[in-house]
């Protein structure tokens, strides 16, 4: 199962944390883990390469994790964007996979 825990402040996405293996398949060949590292990897580069955004990243077998630090009020509304695009498609993810895939959404 893949834990991703959302964290939510004042509407921005401020954290994302991944935990776990989906186990839908052998190891290689497992779809539903390839997808969320793929919309991830995506998140990633796009907040680091496209927008710049200030984020703090640690990435290690079976956990990720995804720290907005941004304060410039252009970049943080660009990478809501992107934020919140992951957050839809692990929610789709989840719904179509509940039993590989669980959302955590936590809002201060």
């Amino acid at each position: 199962m893949i834990n991703i825990d959302i964290n939510i402040k004042s509407n921005f996405i401020k954290q994302i944390e991944l935990k776990g293996h989906a186990g839908s398949g052998e190891k290689g060949y497992d779809l539903i883990c390839c997808s969320v590292s793929t919309l991830l990897i995506a998140l990633i580069n796009g907040l680091s390469e496209y927008i710049k955004a200030d984020i703090d990243v640690k990435v290690k077998e079976g956990y990720s994790l995804v720290k907005i630090n941004e304060a410039n009020q252009e970049k943080k509304i660009k990478t809501d964007v992107l934020t919140k695009t992951f957050l839809l498609s692990v929610e789709s993810l989840s719904e179509e996979n509940p039993e590989f895939v669980k959302v955590n959404i936590m809002e201060e």
